[in-house]
């Protein structure tokens, strides 16, 4: 009910996205397109198209994320990268 999965402000508002979480090794453990708080969301899983342990609850700790979205305005549109770290609670 509360801090389920990765919540990321306004990505609904730029829906050509992706998002990428990788482990303390660096190692990528979530990867999809079209990121948008609402069904298609990391929620701890290692899940994705290129991935380590596959559908497995990943251990507690720190992961480094990387978020690509296109922006779009009056000048045209350009892609936006950000990253960040995020601290997953597990009770694996």
């Amino acid at each position: 009910g509360k801090n389920d999965y990765f919540i990321i402000d306004n990505i609904n508002k730029f829906p050509n996205n992706t998002v990428e979480i990788y482990n303390r090794w660096g190692l990528k453990v979530y990867d999809t397109k079209s990121y948008d708080s609402a069904g298609n969301v990391f929620r701890g899983y290692s899940d994705g198209r290129v991935t380590i342990d596959k559908g497995e609850k990943l251990p507690t700790g720190t992961y480094f994320y990387i978020v690509n979205y296109e922006y779009k305005d009056k000048s045209g549109s350009r892609m936006i990268k950000k990253s960040g770290y995020l601290h997953l609670e597990s009770s694996k």
